[in-house]
């Protein structure tokens, strides 16, 4: 027994979450809240409130993504739940951390259908198509132990959303309660002997190189002791672009739907893939056939040969799987890997920018308009899909990007999460102006919180890339080509800054400019000529 108080459900929700250390909620206040919200009142967790609960899941998100903490929401029942869907979807495509806890029915009347306010037939098994997994609680004892278990699961299996909904009744009832339900402990080391046959086969290789994946995201600094170690080339996939710095001479980056990409990846002879599903959304196909020996590091078991088989699978947190395999690795004599890894940045590049050259000096001057450790929020976009290399991302929680469910609106209300969760870091953000409609209230938000925020739209009067694939398809467009808002009056009405961007050297000044103010500034780009039906024949799909 630990701590054991008499509380009630909504209390118990809040100090439960105090316990597992958070700092900061997101969220809509509804009628059937009001007893977290009278709990919150009195605690020392920070509430963000948010425009629409989609944005309040994927606040939790980027600032589960840029700091490496759970993010956690707090919603009503029923419509708060549908509403906040697409971002527990998001996050456990990509494997963010983000705790979802939202009111439910009464605790007697579950699928009764009895017309209650905000009443869905049976919440949690619609939580569940889109998490990890979701727990109704039937008792306020219970409260304590289902948190605590929503924390161990973000700490010893793959990340990803989870979801608990307490009874409305129960978050007034009190009830004796015991908080002391611990955080899981760490997650067990890995196999000495996978650790050894891994460092063999890197110790032998000719031509070793490293995929780093989203779980490798807060390894950077312990991947670049790796790399070097090795002597190897660093690939990395959409979601672990921020896992190894973009200005190391070993960096070679992603994009394997490029050719050069994949024959970069097939052509090692062991490839040590970490934290990283192989996954279509990286390959905008069927993922490439390794004829190499394949080592895969995650925390989820199931992940070891998902999609592509492993010659040695080693499940444990990438940190502490990566310097066990340096405490046995010896220091290799070749000296190729800089070399190597400079023709295949030259080969990717070149193939990139026969897609992408329009993009280059624009995203290029974004990145210069940054600070070093700053973090950029990207959307689903073109100017993402094809202007990516360009950004040069720098390491740890630095590039939030909605890969594996490709959701819109995304990058915004993301940006806000990680500036929440680090103050101090700057961010940016990276969005299409289809994907800005979406989200664009969450300004809002950014204003209340009193964040400098560069918002670049990318404004191409529509859904360019699909726009784009019904004409290569022969298809009139239908649906692509709507009104935007007048972009300088949308900004003043939601008492933000705006900057017009109509060349890259204006759009470096603008980025630098917004990220000293106190509440966000919205970019505009005039993205109409800017791209043709060609730029787009290599997208997701």
């Amino acid at each position: 027994m630990g701590e054991t108080s008499v509380l009630t459900g909504g209390e118990a929700v809040v100090r439960s979450l105090e316990r597992h250390g958070v700092r900061h909620v997101f969220g809509i206040p509804g009628d059937h809240t009001i007893p977290i919200y009278a709990a919150l009142g009195k605690s020392r967790i920070a509430h963000c409130a948010t425009r629409h609960e989609q944005g309040a899941g994927f606040m939790a998100d980027g600032y589960a993504r840029a700091s490496g903490n759970p993010g956690v929401a707090i919603v009503i029942g029923g419509p708060g739940l549908t509403n906040i869907a697409t971002a527990l979807a998001e996050a456990t495509a990509d494997g963010a951390p983000v705790l979802v806890i939202s009111a439910d029915t009464p605790l007697a009347d579950r699928r009764m259908g009895r017309d209650h306010n905000h009443e869905l037939r049976d919440q949690q098994a619609a939580a569940a198509a889109l998490c990890r997994w979701s727990a109704r609680i039937d008792s306020v004892a219970q409260i304590p132990g289902e948190i605590a278990r929503a924390f161990a699961a973000f700490q010893d299996e793959q990340r990803g959303s989870v979801h608990i909904g307490v009874p409305v009744d129960l978050l007034s009832a009190a009830s004796l309660v015991d908080l002391g339900a611990s955080p899981g402990s760490p997650p067990p080391g890995p196999a000495t002997e996978g650790i050894e046959r891994a460092a063999n086969l890197l110790r032998d290789a000719e031509r070793p190189l490293v995929l780093l994946g989203g779980g490798a995201r807060f390894a950077s600094g312990s991947a670049v002791s790796l790399a070097e170690a090795l002597d190897a080339p660093v690939m990395t996939s959409w979601s672990g672009m921020d896992a190894f710095p973009g200005e190391h001479p070993l960096w070679v980056g992603g994009g394997f739907h490029l050719a050069a990409a994949r024959e970069a990846l097939t052509g090692a002879d062991v490839v040590l893939a970490v934290g990283t599903q192989f996954g279509r959304s990286d390959f905008w196909s069927v993922p490439a056939a390794i004829p190499g020996q394949v080592i895969r590091v995650d925390l989820d078991p199931g992940q070891i040969d998902t999609n592509i088989g492993s010659t040695v699978g080693i499940v444990g947190d990438a940190k502490t799987v990566i310097e066990s395999v340096i405490a046995v690795l010896p220091r290799r004599a070749r000296t190729d890997g800089v070399a190597r890894a400079a023709w295949m940045r030259a080969a990717i590049d070149a193939e990139a920018d026969r897609a992408g050259a329009a993009y280059r000096p624009w995203l290029a001057a974004m990145r210069r308009g940054l600070p070093d450790d700053a973090v950029i929020a990207a959307d689903s976009t073109l100017a993402t899909y094809l202007g990516f290399r360009y950004l040069r991302i720098p390491s740890g929680g630095a590039f939030l990007y909605p890969n594996a469910y490709g959701t819109l609106g995304y990058a915004l209300p993301a940006a806000i999460g990680a500036r929440v969760a680090q103050p101090n870091r700057p961010a940016a953000v990276l969005i299409g102006d289809g994907g800005f409609l979406f989200t664009c209230p969450e300004l809002l938000t950014g204003v209340e919180q009193g964040l400098g925020l560069p918002v670049v739209v990318w404004n191409d009067r529509g859904y360019g890339c699909i726009r784009a694939g019904m004409r290569e398809q022969g298809v009139m467009p239908l649906g692509v080509d709507f009104a935007i808002p007048n972009l300088a009056a949308l900004a003043s009405g939601f008492g933000v800054g705006y900057a017009r961007a109509d060349d890259p050297q204006t759009l470096e000044g603008a980025v630098r400019e917004a990220i000293g103010r106190e509440a966000p500034t919205v970019i505009e780009v005039d993205a109409t000529g800017l791209h043709t039906v060609a730029d787009t024949t290599n997208r997701p799909t």
